[in-house]
């Protein structure tokens, strides 16, 4: 896992419970962590506490091209130009080799893989926000 490459689109409230509940497992410092949001230059975004354990970026591209697992974790209304980025800028062969988790609310496997035109390579997840404590529950298509 140390070597694994860990991405996040989105930088909201979910994201931030996700690092409260890494930092406070003491795992956060342990791998490799890419964020990209509009707010990641911006020095009022709450991430900055986290300047030190993980990476920022404004650039989707960017971290695709360095993740090997990207977590899209954006409002619903967001995604669909999101994916349309990535597949349109994208090598194929790097698409396909990215594991893309959704925790878009609402937001199908079968929509992704018709986004972003790759499969085998998306699963959903639901939860609670309760991740933040270390006590959050999962739900994994």
């Amino acid at each position: 896992m140390e070597n694994i490459r860990i991405g996040f689109i989105g930088g909201g409230r979910i994201v931030q419970a996700l690092l409260d509940g890494l930092h406070e497992a003491n795992y956060l410092d342990k791998i490799h962590l890419t964020i990209s949001c509009p707010s990641a230059n911006d020095d009022k975004s709450s991430l900055k506490r986290f300047s030190n354990m993980i990476q920022m970026t404004s650039s989707n591209l960017l971290l695709c091209n360095t993740c090997d697992i990207v977590l899209f974790a954006v409002k619903a209304k967001l995604i669909k130009s999101i994916c349309q980025e990535l597949e349109k800028s994208l090598d194929k062969n790097r698409l396909t080799n990215i594991l893309f988790v959704s925790i878009v609310p609402g937001l199908t496997i079968s929509t992704l893989s018709h986004w972003l035109h790759t499969e085998n390579n998306i699963i959903r997840i639901m939860y609670n926000v309760n991740v933040a404590k270390c006590n959050g529950s999962y739900a994994i298509s």
